[in-house]
């Protein structure tokens, strides 16, 4: 049932939030570090009404699983900017430095909301640029 109100259905923030707030209650034995790949996939976009430090909890190597999917979100910025963070932990992608044409690729509108410093290097700011959707 989740996975269907995980759909775009061009809620407000605020219809959002009230979603994530009772998918928290229905997941009341599951913490957002508890989410699997599966729950990630299945939230898709009510991903977007969690605060950003609830998104900063998720297991990296869950992210990283599910990256294409929520590459595709287009969430309040603190929580994509969360969502960065997440995809440079070094259980995720690790330092974008490292990252090939692919992993821009695969974490879409996310690359968007990496930290400036992190990109400043000129080839990984082109590769950012030239990969835009």
């Amino acid at each position: 049932m989740i996975q269907h109100f995980g759909l775009d259905y061009n809620l407000s923030d605020e219809q959002l939030s009230a979603i994530a707030d009772r998918v928290r209650k229905d997941f009341a034995s599951k913490e957002p570090e508890d989410y699997t790949v599966y729950d990630l996939k299945a939230l898709r976009n009510i991903l977007c009404g969690f605060n950003a430090s609830d998104i900063r909890k998720i297991h990296p190597s869950a992210y990283k699983e599910a990256s294409y999917e929520i590459g595709q979100l287009k969430c309040k910025t603190d929580v994509m900017k969360a969502f960065a963070s997440l995809a440079i932990h070094k259980k995720a992608y690790g330092p974008a430095e490292n990252w090939t044409d692919s992993t821009i690729k695969i974490i879409g509108e996310v690359k968007k909301y990496l930290p400036k410093n992190i990109i400043t290097g000129k080839n990984l700011y082109e590769q950012i640029i030239n990969t835009d959707s």
